[in-house]
């Protein structure tokens, strides 16, 4: 099953089609499906499914890296000739492809390969109907000589049951209505997934305090600073990327929201409007937490540690650590 959220026309949340590392020019890039010029009627994000998505775009849709020293350079065929069926999907390198020749159709067949990548401007039946007709045609065989007729019989055979299994498999996908906003989406799924990858409300606030601050001297990295943060007295043992980094953001913007004095405006979060304000730690109000608040905060670190070793203090007189509370978000 996938998740998927429609989008507004006038939706201006940032999206990225389905991508794998690559390198250009010796610099390390992402090789990305080939998106259409124009954006369709209907528009959607994946919220859950992603890593799905992208192996279905590697596999049938040609996604590979143009790098041959990447790991995924190469491509997926189905391999005929194996009678294991757990065997008859092959991945191979670019540089095998090319080596072997395995860029050419007539090649691959005489070979018992067959690619599942649809070539562009092709469509997937078609494709597979050509498959089914020129497994027996002599011109893709060595010396123009088919196969013993009970092989070439059980290669056909393992080829239609693959069009029929590719052909008539359904993913389940399950669609979020547009009328929910980015903070709803990160509540939803920060409550409800409890297995597979979150959306994760503090992988999109690293990424959009880097893009903010990316041109400064010292661009914000949430999660690096988190693990940081976790060295000082009062945090240690509190704060870390890899265990509930989420209430350093909820923190955070508790602070904003119990400052008195003058503060930034809430940044825009998925829509053209800016929140009127923030009033709470829920997942939209931490993605509206101004970057530039995010940067007081961090130059006040110590002050935000002591805080948390406040906290401790008063509760137990001492200090404990994050896993000894059920419920951490009362900080």
């Amino acid at each position: 099953m996938a998740t998927l959220w429609e989008q507004a026309d006038d939706s201006e949340l940032t999206l990225e089609s389905a991508s794998i590392p690559d390198t250009v020019n010796g610099v390390s890039a992402t090789a990305k499906i080939a998106m259409h010029d124009e954006r369709p009627k209907k528009f959607f994000a994946v919220l859950d499914g992603r890593q799905r998505a992208t192996a279905l775009a590697m596999a049938f849709g040609g996604l590979r890296a143009t790098d041959a020293r990447r790991r995924f350079s190469g491509r997926y065929f189905l391999d005929v000739t194996h009678q294991d069926s757990s065997e008859r999907v092959r991945y191979i390198r670019d540089a095998q492809v090319k080596a072997g020749k395995l860029d050419q159709l007539s090649v691959c067949i005489g070979q018992g390969l067959f690619p599942l990548a649809t070539e562009p401007d092709s469509e997937l039946l078609g494709q597979w109907l050509e498959y089914i007709q020129a497994i027996k045609d002599p011109a893709n065989y060595a010396n123009k000589q088919l196969p013993p007729a009970e092989e070439l019989q059980r290669r056909d055979e393992i080829l239609k049951k693959a069009f029929a299994g590719i052909s008539q498999t359904v993913l389940a996908v399950y669609i979020v209505p547009s009328g929910y906003s980015l903070g709803e989406i990160c509540e939803i799924f920060e409550t409800l997934n409890t297995t597979g990858t979150k959306v994760s409300t503090v992988d999109l606030l690293h990424s959009w305090l880097y893009s903010d601050t990316s041109a400064d001297a010292d661009p914000v990295l949430l999660r690096e600073w988190i693990d940081d943060l976790g060295q000082l007295e009062g945090a240690f043992g509190w704060a870390s990327k890899n265990d509930r980094p989420e209430l350093m953001a909820q923190l955070v913007t508790a602070c904003y929201v119990a400052l008195d004095s003058e503060k930034p405006a809430p940044r825009a979060v998925g829509s053209k409007k800016s929140p009127a304000s923030i009033s709470s730690i829920k997942a939209g109000d931490l993605l509206a937490t101004p970057s530039a608040f995010w940067q007081e905060a961090i130059a006040d670190e110590i002050l935000l540690a002591g805080y948390i070793g406040d906290f401790q203090e008063c509760v137990a007189g001492s200090s404990f650590p994050l896993k000894e509370v059920k419920s951490p978000v009362v900080v």
